[in-house]
């Protein structure tokens, strides 16, 4: 299922997206000094009703530094790029220089050797000197493998989610429960839904049981209260909408507004994810907070 692969590895990356700064470290890329990374708008469409063109990316980071602030598009491949993606790569890139003013760059992450081959091919733009060449890790390129406890959870799911780690082996079980039983208990839901969602109905079986018995206090009460058997691809929805939420609280307080009580009943209330992209792109650049919410 690359369709729910491929939302759960986006919706990882925006829960910690410090795992990107890892992710570019591996690629050769170093982020600028003292940069943090901030989400951005991924809709990097032209809207001007003349040359209207959609260009939706998985995810867009912001990396404001003390000398200079770059942008970062993150793209997840489980296939090798099509036609297509080699045609809208570019113009992604391209874009996010012009809406924020900055350097911009691609990062795939390739959740396969195959697609990892095909993405690190230079793309032809046709302008002299002009060849795009994204940054790549996963596949053959290799993928960071946990190194201590910061993001240990968010890693732990990563490789899962691109093959790196074989739930077939009760080890790996035992390991991949005993490490993502210390994220926030809603990560930690979710987590469990993507894992189950991924592997074949004997290992889910196989996890269960670890759940239900090794693992019993950490995950059982969650297990029943939760009701994972009532559908995968609702709750990964749910998370990515959750995710989104989130995400514009980080951002607000890290521009420093004060989110008042009538701010956060909107803000949770809003099940739009489009809407809450829309605030996060304007919470990134907006002077006050009620320049955010302007109808």
């Amino acid at each position: 299922m690359p369709g729910l692969q491929h939302q759960a590895i986006v919706q990882v990356l925006r829960d910690e997206p410090q795992i990107i700064v890892m992710l570019l470290g591996r690629s050769g890329f170093v982020t600028p000094s003292g940069s943090y990374p901030v989400i951005a708008d991924s809709d990097l469409s032209n809207r001007d009703a003349d040359q209207l063109k959609e260009l939706r990316a998985d995810n867009v980071f912001l990396f404001p530094g003390m000398f200079e602030t770059v942008a970062v598009v993150v793209e997840v491949q489980t296939t090798r790029p099509d036609h297509e993606r080699t045609l809208a790569w570019p113009c992604y890139v391209t874009r996010a220089r012009a809406v924020h003013d900055c350097k911009a760059y691609i990062l795939v992450i390739a959740t396969s050797a195959d697609a990892s081959r095909g993405s690190e091919r230079p793309i032809e733009v046709g302008q002299r000197h002009f060849n795009l060449l994204p940054h790549v890790v996963g596949g053959h390129r290799g993928f960071p493998w946990l190194g201590g406890p910061f993001f240990a959870a968010e890693l732990m799911i990563l490789n899962i989610l691109i093959g790196r780690l074989d739930l077939s082996i009760h080890e790996a079980r035992v390991l991949a429960l005993a490490t993502i039983q210390w994220a926030p208990r809603d990560r930690r839901l979710r987590y469990l839904r993507y894992m189950r969602a991924f592997v074949s109905d004997d290992i889910r079986l196989a996890l269960e049981e670890l759940m239900e018995t090794l693992f019993k206090d950490p995950y059982l009460d969650s297990l029943i209260e939760e009701g994972l058997e009532q559908g995968i691809e609702q709750g990964i929805e749910q998370g990515i909408g959750q995710g989104e939420v989130r995400a514009l609280l980080a951002v607000l307080a890290a521009r420093g507004f004060a989110v008042r009580k009538p701010t956060q009943a909107l803000i949770s209330a809003c099940s739009d994810p489009d809407q809450l992209e829309r605030w996060i792109s304007r919470a990134a650049t907006a002077t006050t907070i009620d320049e955010v919410f302007a109808a």
